[in-house]
């Protein structure tokens, strides 16, 4: 009988990397897999109920790479059955959204919402072209694609061991539009980039009894890559409210990560979301529950909701993978590599570029660059550290960017105080 910390899966990130790679859990698991008899089960049962999402994913390293363009296995598990739900709401990526349709195998059935009988003449016309069969729905325009999936799929989801739900993302309250296209472009391509992937990720299912969920990591470009941070958004309280009045025991905490299919897109088991398909009063949900469009870009229940997948999950007893195609992880492992410390320099460099040419300092409040040659303890390599101070407009600025997105009723409220700033700063 193997003796080991079952801390390892759930210790403090930092204290991990204060004293190894990462690859402590993983290891653990290779081996007890491999060289043992140990039943690993017993480490899933324990630690997924009872220790927080947060570490968990990052100590069991809980991230799937799986290849764009050819099979893992030559034969995927065919005894699962799979479904597809996809709302599709923009007629002009319709085309788009059906190119996705095509990467599911012929045995997959395929479950469509959109919001008009005019949109679902259009897909049922464009299916019939190609040769494939589905089922699609009207649905209420309320909700979006959480009442989609929620509401309208409800019938749908319970026949099936696997459902893939997806929707069409167009840019909207995002300038340039290219932020959030490339955001969509990050969630078709870790969901259902090929035929190949797809059955990769059904074999995965099929593969790992306790995957319960997997979906793509948050974005990390743009505006996002400062404002979603933990991913919580503003959204901690409203997704903690959810969650209690569920009867989910888990633990979360404001400070952590918030482990969500941001994006909503993600596949699933349907056993991990029957708490939620309950709905508050025992009977499912309805149009009703959720705000009339066009709803608020944040703190909405749609947004609880979003956060709170992977914990429903987790009280199931599942746990959640982030999911790539590897491909796509070539372009993730150079932003994550950007964002981080030993980019930092040049980050501020180029920062301090664009925000020149934008215009968006003027210049008689150049920012001021420090330079500090920095000699560490016990030998180790000398560094200089480079401090940028952009000024008070690009501050301000900053500010705005911060209140806009995680007080929207406050940045309502400031309307006349933003007026006179802009007059003064002179600021488009």
């Amino acid at each position: 009988m193997p003796i080991f910390k079952k801390r390892s899966f759930f210790h403090h990130y930092t204290d991990v990397l204060n004293n190894t790679l990462g690859e402590a859990a993983v290891e653990l698991l290779k081996f007890l897999k491999e060289e043992t008899n140990y039943d690993t089960d017993l480490i899933w049962k324990s630690v997924i109920r009872t220790r927080a999402l947060s570490d968990l994913v990052r100590c069991a390293q809980l991230n799937r790479v799986l290849p764009r363009n050819f099979l893992t296995n030559k034969v995927t598990m065919s005894e699962q059955k799979v479904g597809l739900v996809f709302h599709m709401y923009y007629e002009n990526l319709f085309d788009e959204n059906i190119s996705f349709v095509l990467n599911f195998p012929s045995n997959a059935d395929i479950f469509i919402t959109t919001n008009s009988d005019a949109k679902k003449n259009a897909i049922k016309n464009k299916l019939a072209k190609i040769g494939r069969e589905a089922n699609i729905i009207t649905i209420e325009n309320r909700g979006c694609d959480v009442s989609s999936l929620l509401v309208g799929a409800t019938d749908f989801v319970f026949n099936y061991d696997l459902i893939c739900f997806m929707h069409d993302k167009k840019p909207s309250h995002v300038s340039p539009p290219s932020v959030d296209r490339s955001w969509s472009y990050k969630l078709n391509e870790n969901m259902v980039a090929t035929k190949e992937f797809v059955a990769n990720v059904i074999d995965l299912f099929a593969r790992e009894k306790w995957l319960g969920m997997a979906f793509p990591t948050a974005p990390n470009h743009s505006m996002y890559s400062s404002y979603i941070g933990d991913g919580w958004s503003g959204n901690y309280q409203n997704t903690e409210r959810l969650l209690k009045d569920f009867g989910i025991n888990v633990k979360i905490n404001e400070h952590s990560l918030c482990v969500a299919p941001l994006g909503t897109c993600f596949w699933f088991r349907p056993i991990t979301l029957k708490k939620l398909y309950m709905g508050y009063n025992g009977k499912g949900w309805s149009y009703r529950d959720f705000p009339r469009e066009p709803n608020q870009t944040e703190q909405t229940i749609l947004h609880a909701i979003e956060r709170a997948y992977a914990y429903f999950a987790q009280d199931a007893g599942y746990y959640p993978v982030y999911l790539y195609n590897d491909k796509f992880t070539e372009i993730e492992l150079t932003n994550l590599e950007f964002c981080k410390v030993g980019s930092q320099d040049m980050r501020n460099w180029m920062d301090l570029l664009v925000l020149n040419a934008l215009g968006y300092m003027p210049n008689t409040n150049e920012p001021t660059v420090q330079i500090t040659e920095c000699t560490p303890p016990d030998g180790l390599t000398a560094y200089r550290q480079i401090t940028i101070n952009y000024g008070v407009r690009h501050a301000l600025k900053m500010l705005a960017i911060a209140l806009r997105i995680k007080f929207p009723h406050m940045w309502g409220a400031l309307l006349p105080f933003r007026r006179m700033a802009k007059l003064m700063l002179r600021v488009e």
